[in-house]
């Protein structure tokens, strides 16, 4: 794979492909964002964080800047609170975007040890990014019927 190959993939999970975009599907009040079903292990807003949270993580690799927390493991499940709920949504979009941005630039520029590092490191950001939005959608219908 290569990085007009990964730019493509994150094309499909930025504009939505076969879903709807990250940024509508992720645009909702705060009140529905931080509500967690009856039965689901977490809220759509503890989901979109968690993904946030590697894709900064990754995105740190790629760039050489800092990581996010020296624990990963301490704060991998952040449940923000509806206060919190913008800032988190906008900064999962913000991420992803800037995913994309780096995986289409001419020429590619990155700070790994090699152009397939940094593209293996973009592609893990559009997979898991790709499977927890098929979680948030799950999540929003569970929040739909639970009206």
């Amino acid at each position: 794979m290569d990085s007009k190959t990964v730019a493509e993939t994150l094309r499909q999970v930025i504009e939505g492909m076969d879903f709807q975009p990250p940024a509508k599907l992720v645009k909702m009040k705060a009140e529905r964002a931080c509500m967690q079903p009856s039965g689901a292990p977490y809220s759509i807003a503890t989901n979109v964080w968690h993904c946030d949270y590697w894709n900064r993580l990754w995105l740190a690799r790629i760039t050489g800047e800092k990581r996010p927390a020296k624990n990963i493991w301490a704060e991998d499940w952040q449940v923000p609170t509806e206060q919190e709920w913008e800032e988190t949504r906008a900064r999962f979009i913000a991420n992803l975007d800037r995913a994309w941005e780096i995986a289409k630039s001419h020429p590619f520029s990155h700070k790994m040890k090699s152009d397939e590092d940094a593209v293996k490191a973009l592609n893990q950001i559009a997979v898991h990014t790709a499977y927890h939005l098929g979680q948030v959608m799950l999540l929003k219908r569970m929040v739909r019927t639970g009206d």
